[in-house]
């Protein structure tokens, strides 16, 4: 029995071709012509994967894109923010759309999906901490985190809707969130927690207590020194 080396599906539309032991693949679609490698050796593997770029590629066209090209942000960002009207509250879905807007639409109207790379992320992660607060300080970490969770729920909406695959979102940059610390004590609190102790260390009369309770005075003072906080000492009664 003579080995295939080009196999049709879908009337043609699709084409595997066997060289070098790999199938190729080539998709017709709108009048233009896609070829990559499966990667697959095994025939029925192949199969799989052009049935799954086909209908990848027939709805990247039907968003607008080409065989070569993918859709743009700015084409497929009505349909995101339906989806976030659907998925979030109202508060919550008009953050993300205005944080969308100002810090990614704002960039990538314009560029396809499948052209937004790890490259283009970090050149965007440059540019964003140069976008001063209200107060002309560097945005927080916390903020670039939660602009680029924003970033993260657009890529997984593109996945859901088969534009990309998982695998085809790009790494993100690695912010390490850094939460400003409260001052520790206001109004004094620090001088009436160590007055209270010791005030109770002193008044007390049963020795058992008494020397619970000086103990307790010493490890506020210790904590203190160590810059504990005052619920943190409290929680020590």
């Amino acid at each position: 029995m003579p080995i295939l080396d080009t196999v049709k599906l879908n009337d043609g539309a699709i084409t595997l071709k066997l060289r070098n032991k790999v199938w190729h693949l080539h998709i017709r679609l709108a009048g233009k012509l896609l070829r990559e490698t499966t990667g697959c050796s095994e025939l029925e593997s192949a199969k799989a994967h052009a049935y799954g770029r086909y209908d990848d590629m027939r709805l990247i066209v039907k968003e607008g894109g080409t065989i070569e090209k993918a859709p743009t942000v700015a084409k497929l960002y009505p349909q995101f923010v339906e989806h976030l009207e659907q998925e979030y509250k109202k508060n919550k879905s008009q953050q993300y759309k205005t944080t969308f807007e100002k810090y990614f639409l704002f960039q990538w109207g314009n560029t396809p999906l499948n052209k937004i790379t790890e490259f283009t992320l970090i050149d965007w992660y440059k540019w964003r901490i140069t976008v001063l607060t209200p107060k002309g300080t560097e945005p927080k970490s916390s903020t670039l985190n939660n602009n680029l969770v924003v970033l993260k729920c657009f890529f997984n909406w593109c996945v859901s809707q088969k534009l990309i695959r998982t695998r085809d979102i790009p790494e993100f940059p690695k912010v390490k969130v850094e939460s400003a610390r409260r001052p520790a004590f206001i109004n004094g609190l620090d001088k009436r927690l160590i007055f209270e102790a010791r005030r109770r260390a002193d008044i007390e009369k049963h020795g058992r207590v008494k020397s619970n309770r000086q103990d307790l005075y010493t490890y506020i003072v210790m904590g203190l020194c160590s810059g504990a906080r005052s619920g943190e000492l409290a929680s020590i009664g």
